[in-house]
Order: structure tokens, then sequence, then C-alpha cells
């Protein structure tokens, strides 16, 4: 090899060391939205049997349970009320990722699992919609939630092209290349500030109607896939739905195939049942509608995780 081909490689592998290393430390540093994922993922993953100091209190030994889900779970559930009410009995932790759907948190959840977290109890919160689809988020998926040894099943079951699939590779390996569209977004919050209160005003796309008959074929047939993955850790699953301005949004046919799938599907707030004030943006809830599902969602955790 030539002296100057060499350099050059040297160089360049200098460079991109250099940006992966900045990927990694910075971006906590600049992504409020990072940096809250990372601090409740490390929560998840230290989610094990063993003492805990109460304060003030005695030392005792919680149960653990975990809520995960995407950006409808933070709006919708207000958190700081619901850790104290399963207290002193329950360490509650919430992992809360935006955009992600069902093969995100089931993949997910095999990476906390694999990672050493030890959950008794997995609240997942997600749409009938959500539970159906096919997506992922892609890239930030294979870095944030995907196992490396899962890439061919994902590959499989996603039917991802050669390249994709490369893709998602480079993506699991690499802060920088996985992360690229949280930097791009980061980057233009700050050429352009005004740019989140212009996508709070942006109308909704219409979405095809979602047929009962769909939900309780495919939604049941995954959520009989999710819970004996979390059986086989000694977690027990609830799906939690939450509340949409679309009255035929599928609960319904969900909470049937949660039955077949045994499952326990929690449908604290009908959609529909709320008035379109009370979501923000058309589609999350507001403050108001967060307390209203919050004051409905907390006893029914409470006897669900309390039942045998």
């Amino acid at each position: 090899m030539k002296p100057w081909i060499a350099g050059a490689l040297v160089v360049a592998a200098l460079f991109l060391g250099a940006v992966e290393v900045s990927s990694r430390v910075g971006l906590r540093r600049i992504s409020k939205i990072y940096a809250r994922i990372a601090d409740e993922y490390r929560g998840a993953v230290t989610l094990r049997p063993g003492p805990v100091a109460l304060q003030p209190g005695p030392v005792v030994t919680q149960r653990r349970v975990l809520f995960v889900g995407n950006s409808l779970l933070n709006f919708a559930l207000k958190f700081e009320q619901v850790k104290p009410a399963l207290e002193p009995g329950w360490d509650a932790r919430r992992l809360m990722i935006e955009q992600t759907s069902f093969y995100d948190w089931y993949y997910g959840l095999r990476r906390l699992f694999a990672e050493g977290s030890r959950p008794e109890v997995v609240v997942l919160t997600l749409t009938p919609r959500q539970v159906v689809n096919d997506e992922t988020r892609g890239d930030r998926f294979a870095y944030e939630q995907m196992l490396m040894s899962d890439l061919p099943e994902v590959a499989q079951v996603l039917h991802l092209h050669p390249t994709n699939t490369a893709g998602m590779a480079f993506a699991h390996l690499s802060s920088f290349y996985g992360n690229r569209s949280e930097l791009r977004k980061v980057l233009l919050g700050r050429l352009m500030p005004g740019l989140p209160a212009l996508t709070q005003r942006m109308t909704l796309p219409p979405v095809a109607p979602l047929s009962d008959a769909a939900v309780v074929e495919r939604g049941g047939e995954r959520l009989r896939m999710i819970r004996e993955m979390t059986d086989a850790h000694g977690a027990r699953l609830i799906l939690v739905v939450p509340p949409t301005l679309n009255k035929q949004d599928g609960a319904q046919a969900l909470v049937r195939a949660g039955k077949a799938a045994g499952v326990t599907v929690l449908v604290p707030v009908a959609s529909g049942s709320l008035p379109p004030e009370m979501f923000w943006d058309g589609y999350h809830l507001g403050s108001e509608g967060a307390q209203v599902f919050t004051s409905s969602l907390i006893p029914l955790v409470q006897a669900t995780i309390a039942a045998p």
C-alpha cells in the first residue's frame, strides 16, 4: 500500500472515531430527548430484585413494575402521580421512547431482559393501530432497542431489503449513524426555534379505517408473541390503550384479542369520550385530559397487579 493511501486511511479512521465519540458523549448534552431516554433506559435495565431503602422508612424488598410506551404514554400518564400511588409495595419505573410501535417494544423488551432488567410486571401503552402495524423507528430502533443477534429475525419479519438490513447493522454499532436523525432535529431546532410550534399546528393526515377483524386476528397473534416472551423472563404483561378522538379505534376488539392471548388489556378512558379540547394537538392528551386518564388508570393498575 502506498504511504499516502495509508495516511489517508489513518486520517479517515481518526476522523470517524472522533465523530463517533462526539456523538456518544455530546448527544446527551445537546438533546434533552436523548438524555431523558438514556436516563430512563438505565433505570429500566437496573430494575432488579433487591432491598430498597425508603426515605424515610425501613429497608424493604419492593416488587418491580416497568411502564413502557411512546409519546402517548408521556402525555397521557402523569407518572409523578403513578409512582407514589404504587409505593411502597412497588418500585415503578418508566421508559418512554417516541414513535415506537409493537415491534420496537417486542425486540426492545428482549434487549432489556438480555441486559439484566427483571420487572415482575410490564405495562405497555400502545393504541390498537400501533399493535397491528409493521413500523419501527428504523435506525434509532436498531441502535437503542435491538439486539444485534435479533437482526436476521428483524430483517425477515419486516421484509427488509439487504441494503436496509446492512443499514440497521451499522446503526446498531454506531451512535452517530443510528442517531443522525436526532442530530438533524437538534440542528433544525437551533436554526429554526419556532419549528416545534409550527409542527404542533399541522393537521394529522387521515388514516385508513381499522377493522375489528384485523385487530382481533393480528393483534391477538402479536399479544400472544410478546406475552410468551415476557412470561419466559418471569414478567407479567399488561397492555394499556390510551384514548384518541376516534371512537372506532379498535380498543374493544383488542380487549377480546387480549383475552384469547392471555393478556390483560386495560382501557381506562374510551376513545371518543373526551372532548377535543383535552387533546393539545388532536392526538396527544393535554394536562386536563392526562389527569382524567391517570386518575382512571391508577386504580385499574393497582387492582390488576395485586391480582394473582
